[in-house]
């Protein structure tokens, strides 16, 4: 069946986006549109997995997951300057977390911030599927930590419908299974360059 988001005028950016029709399947991994109206007044951008509870008065919320080697910090500065959220949507209250340490074995066993193990880079089709030398048992482990940001948003009044998880790179692919084990329907996840695990 065909639901309908009713989207705000939002601008990100030069660019300008309006009211877009998105269908069941295309919920699940939702459309920038919407994610841009997630995107607005910067609450919180916590530099760790830890939980930080959500500003009273939150009405939506972000979670955006850096790549490999990485940190929140380029993705939390971007997304406060560049992002714009109508006041109908907002506030938005986001969590940056940050990868854990560890050692990943495309970079010669060199530690870095990981959210799991990769034994080549670049990926291609033909990397060793079905898991592409990427250690499911890693992401999992740490999808765990990214559901406990989600049950503290949900603790603070904010509905899970009205949640998006994002990221980029490794951080799209957790995204991804993030929401896609999550038990409860989000509002939707966004993914650059990212992958299914």
């Amino acid at each position: 069946s065909t639901i309908y988001h009713s989207l705000p005028f939002v601008s990100f950016g030069s660019s300008k986006m309006h009211r877009r029709k998105l269908t069941h399947t295309a919920s699940v991994i939702i459309a920038c549109s919407f994610c841009c109206s997630l995107m607005g007044s910067l609450f919180s951008a916590e530099p760790s997995v830890a939980l930080c509870a959500p500003a009273p008065g939150s009405k939506c919320g972000l979670i955006w997951m850096h790549g490999l080697g990485d940190t929140e910090a380029g993705w939390a500065q971007m997304i406060k300057q560049k992002a714009r959220v109508a006041s109908t949507v907002g506030p938005c209250h986001m969590n940056f977390p940050r990868a854990p340490t560890a050692s990943v074995s495309c970079n010669r066993g060199s530690r870095t911030t990981s959210w799991f193990d990769m034994s080549t880079l670049p990926l291609g089709f033909h990397s060793n599927p079905p898991e592409y030398g990427c250690s499911l048992a890693e992401a999992q482990s740490n999808v765990a930590k990214i559901h406990d940001i989600i049950d503290s948003f949900v603790a603070a009044g904010i509905p899970t419908e009205k949640i998006v998880i994002g990221g980029f790179s490794q951080g799209g692919a957790m995204a991804l299974l993030s929401s896609m084990t999550y038990p409860r329907r989000l509002a939707g996840c966004v993914v650059f360059s990212g992958m299914l695990l």
